[in-house]
């Protein structure tokens, strides 16, 4: 099988993937566009990407997950937290939660909620979920009060109580734990738009403000929302893309788009704005249980081929040819052109 990936500085175009002495023409491409790097976009330094499918691009869904750490002495924790969620169709990667919405700093400290969103295809139904830490750190034991998961395009709230340490020295020593929703309520539910914005190429076209877009459409308005991420963002002749949550707008009619005009040089010369409805990628639901002899074997193979960490889902097969797990080396990109895979 061959790869081809293109990336500049850890910001990840796209992966190409094709059988060895297969024609380009049949390659499957795994659209990317996101930076793999801890210190831009949501610090995520592996990525899962799905195909076009039937030359449509298909995108991932928003997990929103907020941790409420105990409050209590000795609660926080310097750890790295992960966690693994299991739906009605399939299970997510393990994943670091690394950098939250809400900004606040040190994460994990005594009575605060972090909100992280975790992107992946479309579990169904949640559940259960897998959450703990790394254990390293000056203070890595943590009481972990609660979590909660928002699916707006599900249009569901998940409530997630836990009320226990993950310690090596406190309770029964575990550093990880499965816990399951104790109630799932209704939300409003939104719909997935991909706002490209397009800043000019002309002298002094930038800005360091903060930018807001509201959308019109047939069946109302969005909210005020601001596009932005930890990028440096609205450089001269660049082009940003942004993922937003908003409720069915039918067709859109309008926007309006502006800055709140704070920092050094706020003006902004604004060339094009690109809005359009995505399509969620789904996973099946895995395969019935098989026969113990099917099993044994596949059981086998599996030991064979992964005595590491998981990195990947486990259950059926995905609904496109495969999905790519796109991952970043301490080093960075070590190729340009094709490699084997």
């Amino acid at each position: 099988m061959m790869a081809k990936v293109e990336a500049v500085a850890g910001f990840l175009d796209k992966v190409i993937v094709r059988e060895e002495g297969q024609a380009e023409a049949q390659a499957i491409e795994f659209p990317c566009n996101r930076w793999l790097d801890r210190n831009e976009d949501d610090g995520q330094i592996v990525r899962e990407l799905v195909p076009f499918s039937d030359g449509q691009r298909l995108y991932n869904t928003n997990y929103h997950i907020a941790v409420k750490t105990g409050n209590i002495p000795g609660g926080s924790s310097d750890s790295n937290v992960f966690v693994k969620l299991y739906g009605e169709k399939n299970d997510t990667c393990k994943t670091m939660l690394l950098v939250s919405a809400n900004n606040l700093g040190n994460y994990f400290e005594s009575g605060r909620i972090d909100i992280f969103t975790v992107e992946t295809y479309d579990i169904g139904q949640i559940n259960r979920m897998m959450i703990g830490h790394t254990n390293i750190g000056m203070r890595a034991g943590w009481f972990l009060d609660s979590v909660q998961i928002m699916v707006p395009v599900h249009g569901k709230h998940y409530m997630f109580p836990c009320h226990r340490w993950l310690d090596e020295d406190e309770a029964d020593g575990k550093t990880q734990v499965e816990i399951y929703p104790s109630e799932i309520l209704d939300i409003d539910q939104l719909i997935n738009y991909e706002v490209t914005v397009v800043t000019g190429d002309v002298t002094y076209a930038g800005t360091n403000a903060r930018v807001f877009i509201q959308m019109y459409g047939e069946k109302g308005k969005s909210e005020i929302i601001t596009l932005e991420s930890r990028s440096n963002n609205y450089e001269r002749n660049a082009t940003e893309i942004y993922r937003i949550e908003a409720k069915e707008l039918g067709k859109i009619h309008k926007i309006r788009i502006g800055h709140d005009g704070s920092g050094i040089g706020s003006g902004w010369f604004l060339e094009t704005v690109d809005v359009k409805h995505i399509i969620m990628a789904m996973a099946p639901k895995e395969k019935k249980k098989e026969d113990k002899k099917k099993k044994k074997k596949k059981k086998k193979d599996d030991d064979d081929e992964d005595d590491g960490e998981e990195m990947k889902g486990s259950g059926g097969d995905l609904p496109f040819p495969l999905f790519a797990l796109a991952g970043l080396g301490r080093g960075g990109w070590r190729a340009s052109g094709g490699a084997s895979a």
